[in-house]
């Protein structure tokens, strides 16, 4: 047994009597939650469409940061000879 259009018309009627007043609130989150899958989506399409050549790019780019940032922390602080120095070394 199957709902005729007349049980959906009081269905609805008692829908829209319980939440009435919260009816736009209701569809403005729908819409702004469609909108964020509908993104989530774009984002996905986009990622696998890299080329490899454009990964290999990003990763020499990545490495030779890393490289500039390793090299930069590896040198050694100077010596300043000040007050709180309690280095054997004297600067002369």
């Amino acid at each position: 047994m199957s709902l005729g259009w007349q049980e959906l018309i009081v269905i609805f009627l008692i829908l829209l009597l319980l939440f009435g007043p919260r009816m736009p609130e209701i569809g403005r989150s729908l819409g702004k939650g469609i909108k964020s899958f509908k993104e989530g989506l774009m984002g996905i399409e986009e990622t696998p469409s890299a080329t490899p050549e454009s990964k290999k790019e990003a990763s020499a780019e990545k490495e030779s940061q890393e490289a500039s940032a390793e090299s930069a922390s590896a040198a050694p602080a100077p010596t300043t000879g000040g007050p709180g120095d309690t280095s054997n070394e004297k600067t002369v």
